[in-house]
């Protein structure tokens, strides 16, 4: 069964701006096919439930700092980079994290979060023939 490729929305490609310009590439987790397999489909959303567990952690982290102290844009500075990098660097310690407290879990509860938080997208399923009938009208009002 094939899926249609969620990183570029089924086309092959992903675009992206860069210097001012429109860049097209060709998408590396379908090969530029546009569709996965269900093994690809599975780790795909195994890695959407980490991720989203991962911003979460950051976001809560980056409300606490706000409250409590300088506040998240002071501690970017601080280490030299913008809020988004400093955002993007906690997301991937804490991806680590919840792969961590993940593995503590039995297994029937990782597949309730997995099916709560990145739930399984249909296959894709072709279009349907539409067979389309022309009429023509040669007394129309306008």
């Amino acid at each position: 069964m094939m899926y249609r490729c969620p990183k570029c929305n089924g086309c092959g490609n992903n675009y992206f701006d860069e210097d001012d310009k429109r860049v097209e590439s060709p998408c590396y987790c379908c090969s530029n096919t546009g569709k996965i397999n269900e093994t690809r489909m599975e780790s795909f959303r195994w890695q959407v439930m980490y991720e989203s567990i991962a911003v979460q952690m950051t976001q809560n982290a980056e409300q606490r700092i706000d409250d409590n102290d300088e506040g998240f844009a002071f501690h970017a500075a601080e280490s030299g980079m913008t809020i988004r990098q400093y955002r993007d660097y906690h997301n991937h310690r804490n991806v680590k994290k919840a792969l961590e407290a993940m593995s503590t879990l039995d297994h029937s509860v990782k597949v309730a979060l997995l099916d709560l938080l990145s739930p399984k997208l249909d296959a894709e399923v072709p279009p349907p023939v539409v067979q389309v009938k022309t009429v023509v009208v040669d007394d129309a009002p306008f």
